[in-house]
């Protein structure tokens, strides 16, 4: 009777195993999408409220964001 169990549960993790393996396969991790259409203009509205010694370095960050179409950036000034 407890032989039977382990045999049934082992056919079934087997069985599982060989489901996952083929699902798996299906939705592989490294397939290329495709290149639908270029990415539209982009339009940055940073607000700067007051300057302080992080002030360069956070704009700084904004300016040299890696886009691939043009972008624009607007400073709003308190």
């Amino acid at each position: 009777m407890l032989d039977t169990a382990f045999f049934i549960l082992s056919i079934t993790g087997l069985g599982l195993y060989l489901w996952q393996y083929s699902s798996g396969r299906r939705f592989s991790l490294y397939r290329n999408l495709p290149d639908y259409s270029p990415l539209p203009p982009l339009s940055i509205l940073k607000p700067i409220d007051s300057i302080n010694e992080t002030t360069r370095q956070c704009v700084e960050t904004w300016m040299c964001q890696d886009y691939p179409n043009k972008t624009e950036i607007l400073f709003g000034i308190d």
